[in-house]
C-alpha cells in the first residue's frame, strides 16, 4: 500500500464551518419552537399587532436556504468543489434577499459579508484541496 496523505482543510475553514453548523442547529431549534409555541409566545402577538409578520413564504425560503447551506458545509468538509459553489451561491442569496425585502442598509451588508469573505480567503489558500486549478503552485506527488 502506498502512503496517501490527505491534505488538511485548515483551522480557518473548520472554524467557519463549525460556526455555520451551530447557527443552523440554533435556527432549526428556533423555527421548531416558534411553530410549536406560536400561540403562547406574546412577543409574536405584539409583533403581529405592530404589522411585523413573518410570512410562510419567508419562513420556507429561510428553511430551504439553511438546509442547502448545511449540505454545502458538509460537502466543503468532505473537500468537494460543489460545496464551495453551493456555499457562495446561498451566501449571495442571503445577501440579496433581505435587500429586496427591507431595502439596502450598509450595516446589514457588512454583517452579511464577514463570513463569506473569510471563507473565500481560507478556501483560496487551500484551493488545490477542492480541485481548483493552481497555475503558480507546483505540487510534487513524490512526498
Amino acid at each position: 500500500m502506498e502512503n496517501v496523505k490527505k491534505e488538511k482543510l485548515g483551522a480557518g475553514i473548520l472554524t467557519i464551518c463549525i460556526i455555520h453548523i451551530v447557527c443552523f442547529i440554533l435556527f432549526i431549534f428556533g423555527v421548531v419552537s416558534t411553530l410549536v409555541f406560536k400561540d403562547k409566545i406574546s412577543e409574536l402577538q405584539q409583533m403581529e399587532a405592530a404589522g411585523i409578520t413573518l410570512s410562510s413564504l419567508q419562513l420556507n425560503i429561510s428553511i430551504i436556504t439553511s438546509i442547502i447551506m448545511f449540505i454545502s458545509i458538509i460537502l466543503i468538509l468532505r473537500r468537494k468543489a460543489l460545496g464551495v459553489y453551493g456555499y457562495f451561491t446561498i451566501q449571495m442569496i442571503n445577501i440579496i434577499y433581505p435587500i429586496i425585502l427591507n431595502g439596502f442598509y450598509i450595516s446589514n451588508l457588512i454583517g452579511a459579508l464577514i463570513f463569506p469573505v473569510l471563507m473565500g480567503i481560507f478556501i483560496y489558500r487551500k484551493r488545490y484541496i477542492f480541485g481548483f486549478r493552481c497555475s503558480n503552485l507546483n505540487i510534487d506527488n513524490d512526498m
